[in-house]
C-alpha cells in the first residue's frame, strides 16, 4: 500500500479528508496536514515528519496538495529531492482522492498512484448543463 498525505492552505486537508471518509469510510495510512499562517514556522517539520512516517510504514508516499506554488506544495516538493519514494500531486480534489485511496492496493508505488491521481483528477472535473450534457465550446471558427 502507498501511504498518502493530504495538505493545503487552511483546513483544506481536513475538509477533503472528512469528505472522503464520509463517502468511503475511514482510510488507513492517510494523514491530513494543515497549513495555517500562525504555525507556518513549524510546517516544514510537520509535513516532513508525516511524509517520512508514511514512507517508513508503507515504502512510499504520495502527497496530495491543493495548488502548485503554495507553501504546502513547495515544502512537499523539497522532500522529493532527497527521497525518490515521495511523489507530489497538485490540484487535489475529491474524485481524485476517492479513486486513489480506494485503489491503492492495485498500484506498485507512489509514482503509479500519482499517475492515477492526475487522470482521476481531470476526469472528476466537468461542466454540465441542466440536461446533463457536457457543454461544447467549439464554434467551428478558426481562433479569434
Amino acid at each position: 500500500m502507498v501511504g498518502c498525505v493530504v495538505t493545503g492552505h487552511g483546513d483544506f486537508a481536513l475538509g477533503l479528508t472528512s469528505a472522503l471518509e464520509m463517502i468511503a469510510g475511514p482510510q488507513d495510512e492517510l494523514r491530513p496536514v494543515v497549513f495555517h499562517e500562525e504555525s507556518a514556522a513549524e510546517f516544514t517539520k510537520t509535513i516532513s515528519d508525516a511524509v517520512g512516517d508514511m514512507v517508513e510504514r508503507n515504502g512510499s508516499c504520495t502527497v496530495f496538495c491543493d495548488l502548485v506554488g503554495g507553501t504546502p506544495f513547495n515544502q512537499a516538493m523539497l522532500l522529493t529531492e532527497s527521497n525518490p519514494k515521495v511523489q507530489v500531486v497538485a490540484g487535489a480534489n475529491l474524485p481524485m482522492l476517492l479513486e486513489c485511496l480506494t485503489s491503492r492496493d492495485e498500484v506498485a508505488c507512489a509514482v503509479d498512484l500519482a499517475n492515477r491521481a492526475e487522470e482521476a483528477g481531470r476526469c472528476g472535473v466537468a461542466h454540465l448543463s441542466v440536461t446533463g450534457e457536457m457543454c461544447d465550446e467549439s464554434t467551428g471558427e478558426d481562433g479569434i
